[in-house]
Order: C-alpha cells, then structure tokens, then sequence
C-alpha cells in the first residue's frame, strides 16, 4: 500500500486534472491523504465531488490547525501515513499513467539489495510543461544540466537539490528518521537529505510527472545557464544563511567548508 500525500492551498484551479490523472495511475493500490492548509476557494469542495464520483481512495484530515504553511502541512501529513511507502503530491502537477508503477519497481529493487528497514527513495525526472501542459522542456534534468554522481553523496547532494520532491516514492523507514521536520526547512529537501545521510537513494532518468512552469512554483525558473550563475552569485549570502539554518536543525554536524566548495563548484559547472 501506498500513501499520496497531497497538501492544497487554493488550489481549484487545476486540482480535477491532478485527481484525473491519480485515478488514471496503472498502479491501484493507494490512498490519498488529502490536508488543506486553509482554502478560501473550492479546493476541497472539488476534492469531495471527486471522492463521491469516482473509485479513488481519498480521506480528508480535519486537524483545525488552518494555515501551517507548505512544510507544516506536509509534516502533519508525513504523521498520518500508516502505509509502507508514501509519496509527495502537488495539487498542480499531472501524473504520467506509469508513475507509481515505475518508482515502486525501482524501490523494489533497491531495497532488495539493502538490509531490512533500511530507508529508501526513489525519484525521477519530470518534463516541463505550462497551464495547459504543453511540453516546454522534455526533461528537467537535461535542462538543469543535473549532475547524477551526487545523488548518494551528502555533501553534493546538498550542494544540488537534485530530487524533486513531486517525484519522490520513499517508504515507512525514512519517517524514523525525517520526523520531526523544523518548520524552517523545505520539507522535501531536508526528507532527502535525511535518507541519503542514512539510507539509499536511486534515480529513475525517466520523466513521470508534468510538472506546471508558473509564478506559483518553485524549481521551473532554476534552469542552469548565465542567467542561473548571476543570480545565484546574486544571492549567495542569503541562501548560506539558508542554508546554515538548515544545517543547525539537522541531527548531525556538517563541514561547512566542504558544503560550500561544492556549492560553488556546480554553480559554476552546470552552465
């Protein structure tokens, strides 16, 4: 069994197309876990319809906590799932029909050659697309110029945020380990980092989502290029000060010496 773990924020507006394409999944055997941060539009009105509609397992949290924030949200999400995998969802993405299938697969493989309760992700590449998911970029990590050898090594894997969290399957063991998540960091990042400090992580070079490029978003506008350097260069203080935040929260000591060099290492490599 799987968990979808799915936090809304006002998101009507492409929130039927994200169910339409979880109902349309080859793999069947999953829950939705649905918790709304606080919608003022028919988000959840939307999601009611289409749990008394169709055959897709849907359940709604009611917590009263209202408006946690995106991290928050999906930590009190991460609580509630009882299953032996879980995955991130975003109420305006579209899932390619194999998504699940696939990732399950791979997870499969991954932990059979690893020992029992060892945690484990799996994510993958995703294409671009924009509101009406036309395809802008057929391959995330093509257009990101992403660096593979990173993705079992902390310090790299760090430097780059190569996962996408909307892409990410991992199971029940990493929740021993990325709960309690700080209300500071990015929930997905800081699960991921969690995993490859004391897990397993493989990447699928295969796109499974569509992913929407809009001003809403978050890693559509980090393609690699002259424009990514100037404005990484722009705002590099800010972000080690992100950054050293994150590190105080994690539950281990970082080489802030080491972190930097390959920080700035792939912000002048991936171009």
């Amino acid at each position: 069994m799987i968990d979808i773990l799915l936090s809304t924020y006002n998101g009507e507006k492409y929130i039927e197309e994200l169910l339409e394409s979880l109902d349309n999944q080859t793999y069947k055997n999953f829950n939705v876990i649905v918790r709304d941060d606080g919608s003022t539009d028919r988000t959840l009105e939307i999601i009611k319809k289409y749990k008394d509609t169709y055959c897709l397992s849907i359940y709604i949290l009611s917590d009263n906590l209202g408006n946690l924030g995106s991290t928050l949200s999906f930590e009190a999400l991460m609580r509630n799932s009882k299953a032996d995998y879980f995955m991130f969802c975003d109420q305006d993405d579209y899932w390619c029909e194999q998504k699940i299938e696939i990732s399950l697969k791979r997870m499969h493989e991954l932990e059979s050659s690893l020992g029992e309760k060892t945690p484990c992700a799996v994510f993958t590449d995703l294409y671009v697309v924009d509101e009406k998911l036309n395809i802008i970029n057929d391959s995330f990590f093509k257009a990101a110029h992403m660096p593979f050898d990173v993705v079992n090594d902390l310090y790299k894997a760090m430097a780059v945020s190569v996962s996408p969290g909307c892409t990410m399957l991992m199971n029940k063991w990493v929740l021993n380990y990325a709960l309690p998540i700080p209300k500071t960091v990015i929930h997905d990042f800081w699960v991921i980092v969690l995993t490859v400090k004391y897990g397993k992580v493989a990447c699928l070079n295969v796109p499974t989502i569509k992913y929407r490029q809009h001003g809403n978003n978050a890693i559509g506008s980090t393609l690699a290029g002259k424009k990514y350097i100037y404005n990484r260069l722009k705002h590099v203080l800010s972000w080690f000060q992100v950054y050293h935040d994150f590190f105080a929260a994690l539950p281990f000591r970082v080489n802030y010496l080491k972190f930097a060099y390959w920080k700035l290492y792939y912000i002048f490599t991936r171009i």
